[in-house]
C-alpha cells in the first residue's frame, strides 16, 4: 500500500513538473560556447599548433620525439622540458631518459612515461628543483641526455639513443 501512494505521489510530482516547462522551453537552449569550451578549443589549438612546430630530437624505429619548449618555472617540482612521444610502432613503450646532462653537468631529471603503440603523448621532462639546487646551476642554457626504450612487459632495454642535446636559451 505504501509504495502505491509512493509511486501516486511520484508520478503526480513528475507530472507538475512537465506541465510546468513548454515545449519551447525543452527546444530552445543557448548555443553560445561556455568559457571552458572556449578554452578546452584554444588548448588542443594550440597544442596542435606545439607539435607541428616541435623541433624533433629524435626519429628512429618507429618513435617520433619532437622538443616543444622550455618552462623554467615548471611545477610544483621544478623545471619542465615539454616533449611529444609519438609512437608509431605496434608495441608499447616505455621511455626514459638517462646519462643526463644540464650544463655539462651531471644530474637526475624524472622522465620515465609509457608510450602507447600507434599514439602521441605529451610529457614534461622534470628539472626538479631539489637536483637543481645541489648542484648549484643557476640558469639552466643547455641539457643533453639518451633516451632509453624498453617495451612494456620487458624489464631489459630494447634500444636507446644517441646523446641529444637542446640549447634552452
Amino acid at each position: 500500500m505504501i509504495k502505491r501512494i509512493l509511486l501516486i505521489l511520484a508520478l503526480t510530482i513528475a507530472l507538475t513538473l512537465v506541465s510546468c516547462i513548454t515545449a519551447s522551453e525543452i527546444f530552445d537552449y543557448d548555443t553560445t560556447p561556455t568559457d571552458f569550451e572556449i578554452i578546452e578549443e584554444n588548448a588542443v589549438k594550440a597544442t596542435e599548433m606545439a607539435i607541428a612546430n616541435g623541433v624533433v630530437i629524435y626519429d628512429m624505429n618507429g618513435i617520433k620525439i619532437s622538443y616543444l619548449g622550455f618552462d623554467p618555472v615548471g611545477d610544483i617540482w621544478g623545471s619542465e622540458i615539454i616533449l611529444y612521444i609519438e609512437n608509431n610502432t605496434s608495441i608499447d613503450y616505455l621511455v626514459q631518459t638517462r646519462e643526463f646532462h644540464v650544463n655539462d653537468v651531471p644530474f637526475a631529471p624524472l622522465l620515465s612515461c609509457h608510450a602507447p603503440q600507434g599514439e602521441g603523448v605529451i610529457e614534461p621532462l622534470i628539472l626538479l628543483r631539489s637536483s637543481v639546487n645541489s648542484t648549484g646551476i643557476n640558469v639552466a642554457e643547455n641539457v643533453s641526455f639518451r633516451f632509453f626504450f624498453m617495451e612494456k612487459d620487458k624489464p631489459s632495454v630494447t634500444f636507446e639513443s644517441d646523446f641529444v642535446t637542446i640549447d634552452l636559451s
